[in-house]
């Protein structure tokens, strides 16, 4: 308004061009994942074929790290992702353990969300809930979370405690639409239905390993070598040893370790039993189970 004149005006060209370049900037930020020159139903279309491919791969069999890196590079192609991660949660229920990711852009420049090692329970505390999201295959519902203005985070529920998270990185604030809840939704239930199967297979076969050198009288040692095996399966994440004892001496001699360092497993020989001789040591001297949360 022009208070000398009396009138209203225009303002000047490049100022209307800034301002229609700041509201669409604005608009940009409220669009959803996928592309927005796109037609939906190009893009469930896309969807259905990646959750298809996933499927597929799924009852081959395929490899469990092969998954996770197809469904990576996916997701990251098709909702234009900066980056895509999977992790791991271990037996503690809190741990996370990086197993693949795919960045699309070199990762120097990409946002770093978990290539530092985070517990489960913080990102549970510092994160908002976004969507609760049902599982079918698994009849489990599980949670995208907003972990930050650009990150949202899925976890891959399991039976006994979450098998995984996945983080997705956007390259600006945007939200997740319905169609994109659905693609991460049935993406999370073909992973967390590979990972109970892998899992359920594995220790199948260790079972009959075990079963099989026993029933053919196979030495002690590639006995103990298939148990550890089987607990270090079932735990993820954990180290199983068998220690000899020599009575006479009252020491502990070396047995099987087949996952621990060499020169841990070393520091054990020799080790003279009693109370508060270690873990190892004290359950040899008491004959009783011992648990040591933190050594």
């Amino acid at each position: 308004f022009d208070a000398s004149e009396g009138r209203y005006s225009l303002p000047p060209a490049e100022f209307r061009q800034s301002s229609i370049s700041a509201s669409q900037e604005i608009q940009d930020e409220r669009l959803p994942l996928n592309r927005s020159d796109e037609d939906p139903n190009i893009c469930l279309d896309s969807y259905h074929r990646l959750v298809s491919h996933l499927g597929k791969l799924a009852l081959e069999g395929t490899q469990l790290s092969d998954m996770y890196q197809n469904a990576s590079q996916l997701l990251v192609q098709e909702l234009n992702l900066i980056c895509c991660e999977f992790w791991e949660i271990l037996t503690d229920q809190d741990t996370l353990n990086l197993i693949d990711y795919t960045t699309s852009t070199d990762i120097s420049v990409c946002p770093q969300f978990g290539f530092e090692p985070r517990s489960l329970k913080q990102i549970l505390q510092d994160s908002q809930v976004c969507h609760e999201v049902m599982l079918p295959s698994m009849w489990q519902q599980t949670q995208l979370l907003s972990l930050a203005p650009q990150r949202y985070g899925l976890i891959i529920p399991g039976k006994s405690y979450p098998a995984g998270l996945m983080v997705l990185s956007c390259p600006f604030q945007r939200f997740i639409a319905p169609a994109e809840v659905d693609l991460l939704q049935d993406v999370a239930s073909i992973l967390a239905s590979a990972v109970e199967r892998k899992r359920a297979e594995m220790l199948l076969l260790t079972q009959t390993n075990v079963l099989q050198a026993i029933a053919s009288g196979s030495d002690l040692q590639r006995t103990l070598f298939f148990l550890c095996q089987l607990l270090e399966q079932q735990n993820p994440g954990a180290y199983c040893s068998v220690l000899f004892l020599d009575a006479e001496k009252r020491k502990l001699q070396s047995g099987l370790a087949p996952s621990l360092p060499k020169a841990y497993a070393a520091a054990l020989y020799g080790l003279m039993i009693g109370d508060c001789a270690g873990s190892s040591g004290t359950a040899a001297f008491r004959g009783e189970p011992i648990f040591v949360h933190d050594i």
